[in-house]
């Protein structure tokens, strides 16, 4: 369990460095000792199969051609398989000797003596590795009888051969290399360990650290690796993830915002209707107390409420104010109404301004007022003509109920760019900088006092606002 927690705690690079010098020296030391102990089988059934093949050629040879040189030929089997051969007739005469010179009896005593030799060779071998002897395992001897041609004679070819003499030697030298194998094992599996732990895992930790920034919500890096191998698709999946989640994250966020913005604007507009109903309440009760007192006293013939006649048509009055605003304050929750549709149609600008100008004549020649109209022909806009209409005679109206007697009123209507820009302009009036935006909040006027003489009601401007905006909503203004 504790090894198997410090292996979880290594990092992939350190696993695959450790993993691939593990198996390449494994590999290396099993080849090794594979090499060590069956080379000698294989390589003695090897040597025994060619040897014989070639006595058996060499024995063709000598029975099927009597021209043939004997002492080339076997001198030839002798150097190339490194054995002991001897030709003898049946008599024991000797025809070939692998040593010149030698008599029978000492051919035969040389022989006699390689033999020995091979055997404690092989004892000593036999020994050393705690096996049993054998000495067909050391030592190949051959004896083939057959009519030699040349001399027209059987004789008997001897052969004696070690075929592990050269194995014996090849192993003691691949022993003495252990060292230097083990040596080379250990480097070639370092460095491919390095190169193959670099290759396969330094894109696995750039995944992991890309992985860990998207976890923490950091998007700036993305996976570049290009290929058809699962490294790359890994690479293709998390660049996907990482977008898609980005552009979530995004999305939420915008939302987020948008829902926030609409809930402010619904507390601003909460706001808005709280004191919209303050200000209703207070300009509702100020004419029906009016009215109430004078309807009461006239009942009573209280003082100067005797002259009904003079405070009935003041009541009538009061009543078409209070008529007219409850008008506006109606005309306003309609026009507040998520249900209403604005009727968005191609309206001519000039023409419309030039008809509110021809209804509010009375007024203007009431007050002796110069009109200056310059209006474009044939200016057109989108939009709900009678809202359009509403909007522009309440600010007419409102320059026009403002402006002293014989001053001016000039009305200026152009294209400008890509939009279209009306100047409605009243001289002697002035309003203060600081009052400019207040005018058009329900219910504000200038003046305090409030008076209807001097006055409406407040909601003039603020209808002309809402319009506008309502305009605004469908993108139109």
């Amino acid at each position: 369990m504790y090894w198997e927690n410090k292996w979880n705690n290594v990092n992939i690079k350190k696993k695959v460095f450790f993993i691939t010098i593990a198996i390449i020296t494994i590999t290396s030391l099993v080849a090794y000792i594979l090499l060590y102990f069956l080379l000698p089988q294989f390589y003695n059934i090897y040597r025994t199969y060619k040897v014989n093949n070639e006595i058996l050629n060499t024995v063709k040879t000598l029975e099927n051609n009597k021209d043939i040189d004997i002492d080339n030929l076997l001198d030839n089997f002798t150097y190339k398989n490194n054995a002991m051969v001897l030709l003898k007739t049946i008599d024991g005469e000797i025809v070939y000797s692998s040593n010149k010179g030698l008599s029978k009896k000492e051919a035969m005593h040389e022989i006699s003596e390689f033999e020995d030799e091979i055997s404690e060779e092989s004892d000593k071998l036999d020994k050393r590795e705690e096996r049993p002897k054998k000495k067909s395992h050391s030592m190949l001897q051959v004896e083939k009888n057959f009519n030699l041609k040349k001399l027209n004679m059987e004789c008997v070819l001897i052969i004696i051969y070690s075929p592990m003499t050269s194995v014996r030697e090849m192993s003691k030298m691949i022993l003495l290399f252990l060292p230097f194998m083990v040596m080379i094992t250990l480097i070639i599996g370092i460095l491919a360990s390095v190169i193959y732990s670099k290759i396969m895992a330094s894109p696995l930790i750039r995944i992991n650290n890309i992985s860990k920034k998207i976890a923490k919500l950091d998007f700036t890096d993305k996976l570049d690796y290009k290929g058809n191998d699962e490294i790359a698709q890994l690479s293709t999946s998390i660049n996907e993830m990482s977008y898609n989640l980005q552009k979530s994250i995004e999305e939420l966020a915008n939302t987020n915002i948008q829902l926030k913005n609409d809930i402010e604007k619904e507390r601003q507009l909460e706001k808005r209707r709280r004191e919209f109903l303050t200000t209703i309440s207070h300009e509702l009760k100020s004419p029906i107390t009016i009215i109430r007192g004078q309807v009461e006293g006239m009942i009573y013939n209280i003082g100067p409420f005797k002259d009904r006649d003079k405070y009935l048509k003041q009541c009538l009055s009061t009543l078409d104010q209070l008529k007219e605003l409850v008008g506006e304050i109606l005309l306003l929750s309609k026009y507040e109404n998520y249900d209403f549709k604005l009727n968005i149609e191609r309206v001519n600008l000039t023409l419309i301004i030039k008809d509110i100008v021809k209804n509010q004549k009375f007024f203007i020649d009431e007050k002796d007022i110069s009109t200056i109209i310059n209006l474009e022909n044939e200016i057109f806009v989108y939009g709900d003509k009678k809202l359009i209409e509403k909007a522009l005679t309440n600010i007419i109206n409102n320059g026009i109920k403002y402006s002293k007697p014989k001053e001016k009123l000039i009305l200026n209507l152009k294209r400008n760019s890509n939009c279209v820009e009306l100047i409605i302009k009243n001289t002697g009036a002035h309003i203060e900088i600081e009052e400019i935006e207040q005018v058009f909040k329900a219910f504000y006027r200038i003046e305090k006092s409030r008076n209807r003489k001097t006055g409406g009601s407040g909601l003039g401007l603020y209808i002309v606002k809402t319009i506008f905006d309502m305009h605004k909503k469908y993108n139109i203004f």
